[in-house]
């Protein structure tokens, strides 16, 4: 069970783990359900720095 705060915020979360890239603004970039490796991690940061 999610909490309906934070689903409001994020969306649905269908499965864990989940991460969200969020921006300097606290806007959601990206969201990454399931396992996600650093590589792909830094390609998704580097155009928002």
């Amino acid at each position: 069970m999610t909490n309906p705060d934070v689903e409001s915020l994020f969306g649905e979360m269908s499965a864990i783990p989940v991460t969200f890239l969020v921006d300097r603004s606290g806007r959601v970039r990206r969201k990454f359900v399931g396992l996600v490796d650093e590589e792909t991690l830094e390609k998704a940061i580097q155009p928002l720095l």
